[in-house]
């Protein structure tokens, strides 16, 4: 099967909150950072997996990271490389994102991704409604590239 990875569009949001819901993530606020969301479609243009980005002042937050459980690794890697892409395009310092498993942890270490404890980190980035709600889960990790 063919893979597209691509840059969302307004008319996209639609599909994005039905994909990150089913996944059982927060939607909230995902229409205000909807052209900072990157997705990789397969050959039927269903999103397979997403990004988005939070912009915090000169940082960036990653959420809504989802990838269906019927990729390979290397269509995962392609989409978390499309990472410095965000970054780039919208001169981002730093990255942030909220990770809960150790699995993901080890992954995301590879990527460039170190953890980081919330109090090491600006303070917007702390004050960041996404990032409190996160900590309230004893299990989520922080981490920054």
């Amino acid at each position: 099967m063919f893979y597209s990875l691509r840059k969302a569009e307004k008319n996209d949001l639609g599909a994005i909150l039905e994909f990150v819901g089913q996944a059982g993530l927060s939607t909230e606020g995902l229409e205000e950072i909807i052209d900072q969301f990157v997705l990789l479609e397969n050959s039927d243009h269903k999103i397979v997996g997403c990004l988005g980005m939070e912009i915090i002042e000169q940082d960036g937050l990653l959420r809504s990271l989802v990838i269906s459980n019927k990729m390979n690794q290397a269509h995962i890697v392609t989409l978390l490389q499309s990472i410095d892409f965000l970054k780039e395009q919208h001169h981002v310092q730093q990255i942030y994102l909220m990770a809960k498993n150790e699995a993901s942890i080890r992954f995301l270490n590879i990527l460039g991704f170190k953890e980081i404890n919330v109090q090491n980190t600006p303070d917007h980035v702390q004050k960041c409604h996404h990032v409190q709600q996160m900590l309230q889960n004893e299990e989520a990790i922080l981490m920054v590239k």
